[in-house]
């Protein structure tokens, strides 16, 4: 099953989840939204009605830590690029409870996917459909871009789900946008191998010169997969050497994705899910059919705990029909952690996707030693494409958020979108995928290994590089960053995230 969840805010994550249904047909009556290719409704379709959940994302956000100073970039806006002429759209479902005046410190255009298919009408942010739209994150992300390219055209975007993204992809294409940042993950849409419904829109917009610039997740610690294996016999995965994962979780209503590698050949297996608490009682049970001349089938299972205590969960996966050798398995819970889980391969939707530019997270007070948030989402994808690219500074000062408070891949995304958009300012005709690639090249701190890629890290932590050397003393105009000129950049007064400053 494929489903939402807000990761960070335990406040939240025990409101009621939304039902959403995507019909591949645009032409329902009774749809609630559309897109070119499908329908969103709220009631089940009739049987033989092909359907799937709609896709709903989670937000990449962490919200604990202390103050903090952002990605510096005084040189840069000190030689007039400051991301002129660059259009960026920040795509979020938060918009609502703020004015984006109030927040960004000018009225942004706006674009709502929902309300229409075209996204020409503007957010009306007093009036959110569902109540997980809520809150000020598409806001904060929004300040990071403007603050790091104050001259940039910020855009917002409200994409709610997979449908709506449909529709955000067509509107960036009418209005040449440069980049496209989004700070949120999507569950059980593929085996995060880079082959679900994103991947086609992800190559529609690199076919434009489009830049998807988006969150590698905050699930590094929050992840579990291996291959299904039952040596005892018992009809239940071996997982971690026996058959239960270990989940710590906070109390409150909580979720946990499974899914298994046969979306190409769904209803070859029926799994189920089980969790029990620590008396054994069964606290939560996802037992979906999978069958192939089902509606909706989906090699997938959501399980949604009501979770009394807080402390460990027994979660087992029995088969009612398994296909044997060769299933994969692939375990997420949105909250918590698992004990002796996953990192590698926690990668989310659509940062799987080779075409994707993933930013992963590392804290920006002590960036250029520190290493990645303990949090965040590890390569490579389930494809072995070498994600994420980049990581990027979290714990960032917003005024959605307050002093530094503005933590996970979250914040990180929107600093690289705008680190980007100010160097394509900084060279005419520099395209969003050039300017990114050099980014990557001049990646501070990167890895030992010898293709310079890293799990955690991907090429480095972006830091920009230097147009001209020449014009700052090197002899030999060197276009890498020597250590001299980091401290240019990162001064030890740096860029506050959410001030209006001249710089």
């Amino acid at each position: 099953m494929m489903w939402w969840v807000l990761c960070g805010f335990s406040a939240l994550a025990a409101e009621p989840d939304p039902v959403l249904y995507r019909v591949m047909n645009p032409e329902l009556a009774e749809a609630e939204a559309r897109s070119a290719s499908a329908s969103v409704v709220t009631t089940r379709p009739a049987e033989g009605t092909p359907w799937m959940l709609e896709p709903l994302p989670t937000l990449d956000v962490w919200t604990e830590g202390a103050t903090r100073d952002a990605l510096a970039t005084e040189w840069f806006h000190a030689s007039g690029h400051r991301g002129a002429g660059i259009k960026v759209g920040v795509v979020d479902l938060a918009w609502f409870g703020d004015s984006l005046e109030a927040a960004l410190g000018y009225a942004p255009d706006s674009a709502d996917c929902w309300t229409h298919q075209s996204c020409e009408a503007p957010i009306d942010i007093w009036r959110p459909r569902f109540g997980f739209e809520q809150g000020v994150h598409g806001l904060a992300c929004a300040e990071i871009v403007a603050d790091i390219a104050p001259e940039a055209e910020v855009y917002a975007v409200r994409v709610n789900g997979l449908t709506t993204f449909e529709n955000a992809v067509e509107w960036a294409i009418r209005h040449d946008i440069d980049i496209l940042s989004m700070s949120m993950s999507f569950f059980n849409t593929s085996f995060y191998d880079g082959r679900g419904p994103f991947g086609p829109l992800i190559e529609r917009l690199a076919a434009h010169d489009i830049l998807l610039v988006t969150s590698a997740g905050n699930y590094a610690t929050q992840h579990w997969h291996g291959p299904w294996r039952d040596t005892d016999f018992d009809q239940r995965a071996d997982l971690n050497g026996n058959d239960e994962l270990l989940l710590d979780l906070n109390r409150g209503t909580r979720t946990v994705y499974v899914q298994w590698s046969e979306f190409r050949v769904c209803g070859t297996s029926d799994l189920s899910v089980v969790v029990r608490d620590r008396d054994g009682h069964i606290v939560g049970v996802s037992d979906d059919r999978q069958r192939v001349d089902a509606d909706n089938c989906a090699p997938t299972e959501r399980v949604q705990i009501q979770a009394a205590y807080s402390g460990t969960y027994r979660l087992s996966i029995e088969a009612n029909r398994v296909a044997g050798s060769g299933v994969d398995l692939d375990v997420f819970t949105t909250s918590g952690a698992i004990i002796n889980g996953t990192s590698q391969m926690s990668l989310t939707d659509p940062a799987s996707h080779p075409m994707a530019f993933v930013v992963g997270a590392v804290d920006v007070d002590g960036y250029l030693t520190n290493p990645a948030e303990p949090f965040s989402s590890r390569g490579p994808s389930r494809s072995g494409a070498l994600k994420p690219d980049v990581a990027g500074p979290d714990g960032l000062d917003t005024l959605s958020f307050g002093p530094g408070g503005f933590f996970g891949t979250s914040a990180a995304t929107p600093a690289v979108a705008g680190a980007i958009a100010v160097l394509m300012s900084s060279e005419p005709g520099l395209t969003a995928g050039e300017a990114a690639d050099r980014l990557k090249a001049s990646a501070w701190g990167n890895a030992s290994s010898p293709d310079g890629y890293s799990p955690d890290l991907g090429a480095g932590r972006v830091v920009l590089p230097v147009p001209d050397a020449t014009a700052l003393g090197c002899a030999d105009g060197r276009a890498e960053s020597p250590l001299w000129l980091l401290l240019l950049l990162l001064p030890l007064r740096s860029h506050h995230v959410g001030e209006r400053r001249d710089l």
